[in-house]
């Protein structure tokens, strides 16, 4: 799993695609290294072990990587020069060697691919079919028929490598149907479980086919005569075989790989230059046969070692920097040029004479003065009385001399509680006597007679 970063998904390099290429990078030379040199069966079975998946595995990988790709000019400029310039360069590089070996005159044939430069044109095909392939509805079942109505032709042309490339179609089409929660998925499977199911399945396959299969039937480059010996069935079934083991195989290598950036990175990342180079070098030892004289039983882990160490040397960085004007030429980063933004011309100034220019007995004229805004006067209010024009409340104006304005009707009148007067108890004459004769502001003297009690309120 790629490290969590403030970056998006999209931005951020997935390590564990990186190392599952490059497990399968170093598989590929492995399985040219021992191709054409003497095995004996644990390295013809090694062979067909190795061919059931990679391929497969390197297609679906290519495709989920190609997703992103859109039909527009700058897309297809860089396809030219990523894939189609490349394949020119070492399409030469391969008749000037083959030239010099076998004595020959120098031959570009271009719709010969020599020995693993197919795949550089099959890439080629997919990706200028990916906008198609997403857009139409069922692409996975439609590309697996049309794969397997292919085979059925007696002999699958090979101009421009069309054998392989709509043999392992489907592959791709499911990288393009695949998403990162899909691979999640496969990893959770965790590798010990897709180990313990692919892998004696593979070895019981590649085991059984010793006697049965020849090694180029696991190229999917034949067609369903060819695999069955002119039985149909028979060779559509190990198609089909084909395609179910190439996708457990695929699932497999997703699991395995490590998730975290680890030193093997990097020869995934140079991938594309381990393919091209190794192919060049081993030439030479293809066709003069170097490692005829090695012993057999020491062959296939010499060729183990021998191919990890070539993977190395060849994702190398001064390899890489001396080579990459051909694998990697700048023509593949040719962008589509965006119009510039219009630009808005400021309006010219208005050129004002010197002083020079104007004579000095001649006074310049007074600017004109500004006309001042008209004032608008606003509505006058309506007059409110004041206090003094008010009629006093004493001569409030009858209805007559008032004009009715619609006003709301009166209010209803309050209801004021009247409180029951107690009645007056006079004074006897000798208190008003003593009160008259009191100074004012001097004691009262309370009067003792009695005054009639309150009446007790009636029971309810």
């Amino acid at each position: 799993m790629a490290d969590r970063t403030t970056e998006s998904r999209s931005k951020v390099r997935d390590a564990s695609l990186d190392n599952a290429k490059a497990i399968l990078i170093v598989l590929v030379v492995l399985g040219h290294v021992i191709e054409d040199v003497p095995k004996d069966d644990a390295a013809e079975w090694l062979y067909r072990v190795i061919y059931l998946f990679h391929m497969p595995a390197f297609a679906l990988i290519t495709g989920y990587l190609s997703r992103r790709f859109k039909a527009s000019i700058g897309s297809y400029l860089k396809l030219i020069g990523a894939l189609l310039v490349p394949y020119l360069v070492f399409q030469s590089a391969h008749g000037l060697i083959n030239a010099r070996i076998d004595n020959e005159p120098f031959s570009l044939d271009v719709f010969d691919p020599k020995w693993t430069l197919w795949y550089l044109l099959a890439v080629a095909l997919w990706r200028a079919l990916t906008p198609l392939l997403r857009a139409i509805p069922y692409a996975v079942p439609l590309s697996i028929l049309a794969a397997l109505g292919f085979g059925l032709i007696p002999n699958l042309p090979d101009t421009l490598s069309l054998d392989r490339a709509i043999t392992l179609l489907p592959f791709f089409v499911i990288g393009l149907t695949v998403t990162p929660d899909s691979l999640d998925s496969v990893r959770r499977v965790g590798p010990l479980a897709l180990s313990a199911i692919f892998l004696p399945v593979a070895a019981g396959v590649a085991w059984w086919s010793l006697d049965r299969l020849g090694g180029d039937d696991f190229w999917f480059s034949r067609s369903f005569l060819q695999l069955g010996d002119d039985w149909l069935a028979t060779g559509l079934m190990l198609r089909l075989c084909s395609y179910g083991l190439g996708l457990l195989g695929t699932a497999w290598v997703l699991a395995v790989a490590p998730r975290r950036r680890l030193p093997i990175t990097y020869l995934g990342i140079q991938s594309m230059y381990i393919y091209l180079l190794h192919s060049v070098t081993l030439t030479a030892f293809r066709d003069n046969g170097v490692i005829e004289g090695l012993d057999e039983p020491w062959l296939v882990l010499a060729s183990i070692g021998f191919a990890i160490l070539l993977s190395a040397v060849l994702a190398s960085k001064p390899v890489t920097v001396i080579t990459m004007p051909f694998i990697q030429p700048p023509f593949g980063k040719i962008k589509k040029r965006e119009p510039a933004p219009a630009r808005h011309r400021a309006p010219a100034r208005q050129q004002v004479p010197l002083w020079d220019s104007v004579p000095a007995w001649e006074p310049a004229p007074a600017p004109a003065p500004e006309p001042r805004p008209a004032r608008t006067r606003e509505p006058r209010r309506d007059s409110v009385p004041t206090w003094d024009s008010v009629p006093n409340w004493d001569s409030v104006p009858t209805s007559d001399s008032v004009p009715i304005w619609d006003s709301a009707p009166a209010p209803a009148p309050r209801q004021v509680r009247t409180r029951e007067r107690r009645p007056v108890v006079q004074p006897s004459p000798a208190r008003r006597a003593l009160v008259e004769d009191q100074p004012q502001g001097g004691w009262v003297i309370q009067d003792d007679t009695p005054r009639p009690r309150r009446a007790a309120p009636a029971p309810s």
